[in-house]
């Protein structure tokens, strides 16, 4: 949902009602680097010094994000998940790339 009210220009959507009495720019600006914080290419991942600075820095001007390497779509039926996605149990793995494997079902 962030990634694709990003790509729309509506990120402001994002942000909680109750919240929006502050900064918009500045909420805009974390909604930003959360988005580089969860690149597809690890190396496009700022580091924690650079997220701090960024957070702190407020006239560094922050690269764009491209799309994030964890993005789900909003419908999940196995019809529409490439099969990739689907262990041998028919349990869904929304991360493609193995790298992590985000369960649903709670411990």
């Amino acid at each position: 949902m962030a990634w694709r009210n990003w790509i729309e220009g509506d990120a402001v959507n994002l942000i909680d009602p109750n919240l929006r009495v502050g900064s918009n720019r500045d909420m805009m600006r974390c909604i930003h680097i959360g988005l580089l914080c969860v690149q597809d290419n690890v190396a496009n991942r700022p580091t924690m010094a650079s997220v701090v600075h960024m957070l702190t820095g407020g006239t560094l001007s922050l690269p764009t994000p491209s799309k994030p390497a964890f993005f789900m779509h909003s419908n999940t039926t196995t019809d529409n998940l490439e099969s990739s996605a689907l262990d041998q149990s028919n349990n869904f793995q929304f991360s493609l790339n193995e790298a992590s494997i985000t369960e649903l079902i709670p411990r």
